[in-house]
């Protein structure tokens, strides 16, 4: 009995490893397979993911033009997509970049090209706005000065300006910080900037070849026609050989006719100096260099209670402080055709400034009430 019963518990042992057995063999075939589609997705998805696009980017590059329009912005948000860009650089004057020239017809450089798998991809939705779409091809058309136009040969926009000085002159106009001079350089190129002394034989020939009367002169080259002429066209002429000569006279400068500098002003300023809160004589000096451009060879300051300033005050009916009376070459300078909407005329054809509305706010002397006043 005993002898059966082991043989039974052996048999029902053997029954249970063979099952055990067959269980790790099943799961050890679908771990298996678990593993082999896990490794083999990857491929599955690289199969049926869509392929990267390829792009190519040609630029036909003019050496050494430091103001011609660059395409390096345009180049790093071309490097942030998820394409396969080439990048190819090519001097506009190489034999391969004439094939380029040719093929797409393009008449300025440096200018860029692109070629692949462009279409629909967003970057180049409004192309039509810098450009045109050939048939293998986006082009971008150069309107952008400074540019190079392979039918004129020459560099389209690229302004060369000379200014004419007579060293002599300390106190003459420094024409570059004039406000419509300063608008006129912010909105073109100038490649380079010559100062030429007018007593030289160079100088000389160019106030006779331009017509020059008055110094100093600013000569502009013919490439500034490549501009907006509103831009500059009220400011002067343009000169036989192309170049534009500003004519506009702005003060001080030297009559060449006469040898006489012209535009000299005085000012003389009365300020309240027991008024601590108020503006004072450097505040009324400021706005009229800054605001108008005047600029003063005699300068005079004093306070309201002197002996001078009184007889200043009761001689011009001044009734605020600080104020300034201008005398001398007025008639130089455009500004004082208008100045009763400024400040006043005097009988001895001085110009008087008193107005506090122009100063901006802050306090001031009331000389008829004796007071300190807020502006």
């Amino acid at each position: 009995m005993k002898k059966g019963m082991a043989k039974s518990e052996a048999l029902m042992l053997f029954l249970m490893v063979l099952g055990f057995f067959f269980v790790v063999m099943f799961f050890q075939e679908k771990l298996i397979g678990l593993f082999v589609v896990s490794a083999e997705q990857p491929k599955e998805h690289k199969e049926t993911a869509s392929p990267v696009r390829e792009i190519e980017l040609i630029e036909l590059s003019v050496p050494d033009c430091n103001l011609c329009l660059s395409f390096e912005r345009f180049r790093n948000q071309l490097r942030g997509l998820d394409i396969k860009l080439r990048e190819k650089v090519l001097p506009y004057n190489s034999d391969e970049a004439k094939y380029f020239i040719e093929n797409y017809n393009i008449r300025a450089v440096p200018t860029i090209i692109i070629r692949g798998d462009f279409k629909g991809l967003k970057i180049f939705n409004n192309w039509e706005d810098f450009g045109t779409e050939e048939s293998d091809a986006l082009v971008f058309r150069n309107r952008y000065p400074v540019y190079y136009d392979l039918k004129e040969k020459r560099f389209v926009g690229a302004v060369k300006l000379i200014e004419l000085r007579d060293p002599s002159c300390s106190v003459c106009a420094e024409l570059f910080n004039v406000p419509e001079v300063q608008w006129v350089l912010s909105n073109i190129k100038v490649v380079s900037i010559r100062r030429i002394d007018a007593n030289t034989a160079e100088g000389e020939e160019l106030i006779k070849k331009h017509f020059i009367d008055f110094l100093p002169a600013l000569i502009f080259s013919p490439e500034i026609k490549d501009y907006n002429t509103e831009l500059y066209s009220s400011l002067g002429s343009f000169s036989p050989d192309g170049s534009f000569i500003v004519r506009k006279r702005y003060a001080p400068y030297k009559d060449l006719s006469t040898g006489a500098i012209r535009g000299l002003l005085s000012l003389i300023m009365i300020e309240a100096s027991k008024c601590w809160a108020c503006m004072d004589a450097r505040d009324m000096l400021n706005y009229l260099n800054s605001r108008f451009g005047l600029i003063f060879t005699d300068l005079q300051v004093f306070d309201y209670n002197t002996i001078a300033a009184q007889m200043l005050i009761k001689d011009y009916g001044l009734r605020y402080l600080p104020a300034a009376i201008i005398v001398g070459d007025t008639n130089s300078y455009e500004i004082f055709e208008h100045w009763e909407k400024i400040g006043g005329a005097a009988f001895d054809n001085a110009y008087v400034l008193e107005g506090y509305g122009l100063l901006g706010s802050g306090f001031y002397y009331d000389l008829n009430s004796n007071a300190i006043v807020r502006g």
